[in-house]
């Protein structure tokens, strides 16, 4: 009896870290389990739908799995994704839309070296 007491108090704690694991840290969650990158999806942008309400944040991991941007041109990225939201001295940046934490937004820098390159990627709230 005290055995199935105690498998059944580790299976609950379990389920229960499982659960958290998941659910309750979204960033967990995204990163194990994003949401499919498509073009058509982050072209519709932060633009609600019936499917996902902002679709580029969830899909952001998907992106970069898919299609990583370092070692390619700006000009590349560009085509896939578009125009980037803002431009600043060598890093493109794109809106992500709403992270569903609160009021923060997401935003995708790729930084880019001298010759337009893409060096690396971040992704940020604000």
């Amino acid at each position: 009896m005290k055995r199935l007491l105690s498998f059944g108090l580790v299976f609950l704690a379990s389920a229960l870290l499982l659960l958290v694991t998941f659910w309750a840290v979204p960033n967990t969650k995204d990163y194990l389990l994003p949401e499919r990158f498509t073009v058509e999806r982050w072209q519709r942008g932060g633009i609600p739908t019936q499917e996902v309400d902002h679709p580029r944040w969830p899909m952001r991991y998907s992106l970069v799995r898919q299609h990583d941007p370092v070692g390619k041109p700006i000009g590349e990225v560009e085509s896939l994704l578009g125009a980037a939201s803002r431009n600043r001295s060598n890093v493109a940046s794109y809106s992500l839309g709403p992270t569903g934490r609160g009021v923060n937004y997401g935003v995708l820098d790729l930084h880019l070296n001298d010759s337009g390159m893409v060096q690396r990627y971040e992704f940020r709230e604000h």
